[in-house]
């Protein structure tokens, strides 16, 4: 299965580089997946980018059956190094 997720790149400027991830849990706040981004991953202000993942495990199996209103998908972003060489740090880096 592959998961394709589209972002927008809220940084003020050109990343080169990113620490992020994003996750799936459920109406009840429960965790479904999560995974990371591709840590070379670049874009300007504004950009869209997407995002795919390619999976093989079965936590992600239940959703589908489940009421799309039901998923939520939210974004984590840990660091970013901009094209200019500077870096936001936003919490632990891995």
């Amino acid at each position: 299965m592959d998961i394709s997720v589209t972002v927008t790149s809220a940084a003020a400027k050109p990343f080169r580089m990113i620490d992020a991830s994003y996750a799936f849990t459920d109406a009840l706040g429960r965790r479904i997946s999560s995974f990371n981004f591709d840590p070379d991953m670049h874009a300007t202000p504004g950009e869209k980018i997407v995002h795919v993942s390619g999976y093989s495990g079965r936590e992600m199996d239940r959703v589908f059956g489940m009421n799309r209103e039901d998923v939520s998908v939210a974004t984590c972003t840990k660091a970013i190094i901009y094209g200019d060489g500077s870096k936001d740090v936003f919490g632990p880096a891995s």
